[in-house]
């Protein structure tokens, strides 16, 4: 992270970096952080003309929420009682 709380996905997506963010999302970038303006990488992408990357970019952001959604908060939480 930068001082502006930016990540290396933030960067590449906001340079339109394809490939870039790609490997950053196989090696599991996160696509959910906000900046210190609000702002998440699929954001920054779509401000700089890059649609078609912020698309990628959301539609792997949701399963990355969905996967976080299903995960228990405390490993306690998963434990089964007898």
């Amino acid at each position: 992270m930068d001082s502006m709380n930016c990540s290396p996905v933030h960067h590449a997506a906001r340079n339109g970096h394809n490939e870039t963010v790609e490997w950053l999302m196989k090696n599991g970038a996160s696509l959910v952080e906000l900046n210190l303006f609000g702002q998440k990488p699929a954001d920054l992408a779509l401000a700089n003309n890059f649609p078609d990357l912020a698309d990628v970019i959301r539609r792997e952001a949701k399963k990355q929420l969905k996967e976080l959604e299903s995960k228990p908060l405390h490993p306690s939480d998963s434990i089964e009682l007898l």
